[in-house]
């Protein structure tokens, strides 16, 4: 025992090399993953960046040249373009468009100078033209224009190139949307050692009075929280040359308040206790609002029975004066539905169609839902062998008002008769197979019944002694119906 407690023994020199091999392996690999992440982030901005800038002169190259009179393609800048034409072109990776007479104005990003830019002559009333980034073809975006207006001139001059010319009454129409303004994104509030992300988007104003969602870049690109105090980033959008402010007030806070909640629900509505609530919180200089996570509930609440319900809620941080988890209180209020009106149902049938009464209704709540509920009818089921206008009366569990089924029964001819000669001759046999009730009359020609029949429950009669040599046509009747179309021998 005491030679295990006094043994003095280290690590051998071997197993100290392993163990700094091991340890300098681990470290490369994070160290490796760590470099790969934001080499991929990097990327992968870079890509929506390049895609976005190829996609913003696209659309206001097809609108302008949708409508041309006459297009020509040149593969290099003419020194004096044709007189009172528009022109759209690459020169030292810009795209330009220039109106008749006009300045020049760039309609690619103002701050991208390496734009490739091809025109091509598909047909001769559609052009192509692709909008990509030098030195690769990775963004290509390749456009075809049907020009609505070429059908006399068509398409001029070179297959291809890196200019066009055209005539048109609609491109002063056309102008194309730029940035004119960033707003600031509104101002964060961080807890002392938290971590806080850049948003993502900033609201533009465009040079048409829209606004729109554009990506940014920040700079830098997190926030240190690590001290209290004003933070600020500079975020960039491409195709503006101006800025956007995002500011963090970093500081020791602490939640100071969380007010009582109240919720309003109807029963049965489908209901969560809350997941997050609103609280207030101060370094007592900075107030703000803000969104915490529930850290607990002493009762569940549900919607399923009407009444009153609270429940108390704890978050942490949210603390008393001694230290102690401070409650808020959370009061649903399940308001009681009733029924306040359900539809009469009419119907319609044609006679001796059957006919179910619904089992289930629609009812309006007092709360303007709808919920369905099990009605019961008196009488059960309705006869619609006899024509006419039926009636039925429904009850509902909770519902203190009867619904009225009215059922309109149209009065139908009998289905014509299937018939069969089973014994032939003077004293034979003839089987009627149709309605039940209805009566077979066999007649011969001439004129004259020569034997009746009443068909039975079962659907068939057989009518016997019949001269089977001269029959006519067997026709059915039925008090309430119309005659059957006849059965011709």
């Amino acid at each position: 025992m005491n030679n295990y407690f006094h043994n003095r023994k280290g690590v051998t020199l071997v197993e100290l090399i392993i163990t700094i091999a091991i340890f300098s392996l681990v470290i490369s690999i994070i160290f490796s993953m760590n470099i790969f992440g934001i080499r991929s982030f990097a990327l992968s901005r870079d890509s929506a960046d390049s895609q976005f800038e190829v996609r913003m002169p696209t659309d206001f190259i097809a609108k302008k040249i949708r409508y041309a009179n006459s297009i020509k393609i040149l593969s290099t800048i003419p020194t004096t373009p044709t007189p009172n034409s528009h022109q759209i072109y690459l020169e030292n990776g810009e795209i330009i468009y220039k109106d008749a007479g006009s300045d020049s104005l760039i309609i690619g990003t103002s701050n991208v100078d390496d734009y490739t830019l091809l025109f091509e002559k598909t047909s001769n009333n559609m052009i192509s033209y692709t909008i990509g980034k030098s030195g690769t073809t990775k963004f290509n975006l390749k456009t075809e224009v049907v020009g609505l207006n070429l059908d006399k001139i068509g398409i001029t001059g070179d297959t291809n190139g890196i200019y066009v010319e055209f005539f048109t009454d609609n491109a002063d129409g056309v102008t194309p949307v730029s940035i004119v303004s960033l707003a600031d994104p509104p101002t964060a509030y961080a807890q002392l050692n938290t971590a806080v992300s850049t948003p993502l988007r900033v609201t533009a104003t465009m040079s048409d009075g829209s606004t729109r969602k554009v990506a940014a870049r920040w700079t830098p690109s997190t926030i240190d929280t690590s001290t209290t105090g004003m933070r600020t980033s500079v975020g960039r959008v491409v195709g503006y040359n101006g800025t956007a402010t995002f500011t963090v007030v970093v500081g020791n806070y602490t939640i100071s308040n969380i007010d009582d909640i109240t919720i309003s629900i109807n029963q049965g509505q489908l209901f969560a206790m809350p997941d997050y609530v609103t609280a207030e919180s101060s370094d007592g200089s900075n107030t703000f609002t803000h969104e915490v996570p529930v850290l607990s509930w002493d009762t569940m609440i549900t919607s399923t029975i009407a009444g009153t319900f609270t429940a108390q809620g704890t978050v942490d941080g949210y603390k008393d004066i001694d230290g102690n988890l401070k409650e808020f209180t959370l009061t649903v209020i399940v308001n009681a539905l009733s029924i306040t009106d359900i539809a009469d149902i009419t119907a319609t049938v044609n006679q001796g169609v059957s006919y179910t009464p619904p089992t289930e209704v629609a009812a309006t709540m007092s709360d303007g839902s709808t919920n369905t509920y099990p009605i019961t009818w008196s009488p059960l089921t309705i006869d619609t062998s006899t024509y006419g206008t039926k009636y039925a009366t429904g009850t509902v569990v909770g519902y203190s008002n009867p619904v009225n089924l009215t059922l309109t029964v149209i009065q139908s001819k009998i289905p014509k008769p299937v018939v069969a000669i089973t014994k032939g001759g003077k004293n034979g046999t003839i089987k009627v197979i149709g309605l039940a009730g209805a009566t077979a009359t066999i007649t011969k020609n001439g004129g004259g019944v020569v034997g009746t029949g009443i068909i039975g429950v079962y659907g068939e009669v057989e009518i016997t002694v019949v001269n089977t040599n001269n029959l006519d046509k067997v026709v059915l009747s039925k008090t309430g119906w119309l005659n059957s179309d006849p059965y011709i021998f």
